[in-house]
């Protein structure tokens, strides 16, 4: 009895295939390069010219004197730095290797620690005997792994 009183609908129902698929993808592909192609290759900007502004303020040029820099100015013919003298090897030299060490983070930075020791071990061998050369380390806490 329900179905005399139901009345009845049409429902189509469309198979989506790899055609429609593919057209799809075509149409949203064309779409995406003509709003790349307009916004960029159809930039009117360089032919408009500004429009001129009048304006009511007071000439600054009467107000401050104009500096006009030259070349003269800019270049500096003070030495700022003394050149060096030449070290001869029995002169004697002072120089100390200074590193801040951060102990809370020991286990990342010891062995570049030990690797700077070594390598000083033999910078000294090979360094004149009137030359010194001191190893600092800088730290907050003193490690157990310099011992």
């Amino acid at each position: 009895m329900l179905k005399k009183w139901l009345p009845k609908k049409s429902i189509y129902l469309h198979r989506v295939t790899l055609r429609s698929i593919l057209s799809v993808i075509g149409i949203f592909v064309c779409c995406i390069l003509s709003v790349f192609i307009v916004s960029n290759f159809s930039d009117n900007t360089r032919l408009i010219e500004p429009k001129s502004v009048k304006c009511n303020c007071p000439s600054a040029q009467n107000s401050f004197p104009q500096i006009i820099p030259s070349v003269l100015t800019t270049i500096r013919n003070e030495v700022i730095l003394k050149p060096c003298k030449e070290i001869q090897k029995g002169s004697p030299v002072q120089r100390a290797i200074v590193i801040y060490y951060p102990h809370h983070q020991s286990e990342y930075f010891f062995p570049e620690v030990r690797w700077l020791y070594r390598s000083w071990v033999e910078m000294l061998l090979g360094q004149p005997s009137t030359w010194r050369t001191d190893f600092v380390i800088f730290t907050y806490n003193f490690s157990i792994e310099f011992r």
